[in-house]
């Protein structure tokens, strides 16, 4: 039965916490909607061509 059956341990499944037969796995495949948020705060973009910058030296 142990290579049979098995406990899914995929929090984004809904059979998670559940036995289920390894054929079947945790069945999340499809069903898990990914994080489009970035966990890092991003500034807002900056473009610098060099134009502006003073000459040095002078």
């Amino acid at each position: 039965m142990r290579g049979a059956f098995g406990v899914c341990g995929n929090e984004f499944s809904p059979a998670d916490g559940v036995v289920v037969d390894v054929g079947f796995g945790c069945g999340a495949h499809s069903d898990v909607q990914p994080d489009t948020t970035s966990p890092v705060a991003v500034a807002e973009l900056v473009y610098d061509d060099g134009v502006d910058l003073e000459p040095v030296g002078k």
